[in-house]
């Protein structure tokens, strides 16, 4: 059952976290400190990842619903929505020049090289 945005206003915290499915991996996690994390879980190469999306109110349900189609389509086009934003806030962070440094010097590359499969940067992040 999708939740409804009155249900996602009155979730209050309780003694464990516990968390609210709106469906199709998309769910409300609500902290004991009262905080509410947009989260989607999804499977890539065939393994389960977990995606944050923002936190509520900043990210309404609407647009976390939107936030969650834009990654289901990454998906079928078969791209990691994790890895995209990932790079994304690296290109953000840092200018033209620096950014294949930083993939070749981080973590990512490792990640990055096993999802590219000979694709073309542009490709994959826009």
């Amino acid at each position: 059952m999708k939740l409804s945005a009155s249900q996602v206003k009155s979730a209050k915290p309780a003694e464990k976290s516990y968390k609210l499915s709106d469906g199709r991996g998309m769910f409300l996690h609500v902290m004991t400190n009262g905080a509410k994390y947009w989260r989607l879980k999804y499977r890539f190469s065939g393994k389960e990842k977990l995606l944050s999306m923002g936190v509520y109110p900043a990210i309404s349900l609407a647009e976390a619903r939107s936030l969650c189609d834009e990654a289901k389509a990454l998906l079928r086009s078969d791209r990691d929505p994790g890895l995209v934003k990932q790079l994304k806030k690296i290109f953000r962070k840092n200018n033209l020049k620096t950014h294949l440094k930083l993939l070749l010097t981080s973590g990512l590359k490792r990640k990055f090289q096993a999802c590219l499969k000979a694709t073309k940067l542009e490709r994959y992040v826009f």
